[in-house]
């Protein structure tokens, strides 16, 4: 299992939504969530799998995010809880970078 994925902003609003639902810890704040680059794509390393606290019924993992926000070459860099099931959907960096054709760049 990779300990990185890659989320499109769409997907992370995704995610942001869920944590709400299920009142994870580690959440996005809203007025972040207005300022991430509409197109962009945020890097999620996994810091702890199947965090529990006891509270919550669903497995998570805690992440530190990478955020893309808008007007910055600097990521914004946060902890967020993720699902066990939205992390395995993610893409890996390595399949992010293969769908854009840059991975065999890279092995150059």
């Amino acid at each position: 299992m990779s300990d990185l994925r890659v989320a499109s902003t769409e997907q992370l609003a995704g995610i942001a939504r869920a944590c709400d639902i299920h009142t994870y810890d580690a959440r996005l704040k809203p007025e972040l969530l207005s300022q991430l680059e509409p197109a962009g794509y945020h890097v999620l390393i996994l810091t702890t799998r199947h965090h529990r606290d006891g509270r919550h019924t669903v497995a998570h993992h805690r992440t530190r995010a990478l955020l893309k926000v808008q007007g910055s070459p600097d990521p914004v860099i946060v902890s967020l809880d993720v699902a066990v099931s939205r992390w395995d959907d993610l893409p890996t960096a390595e399949d992010a970078l293969r769908a854009q054709g840059l991975l065999s760049e890279l092995n150059r």
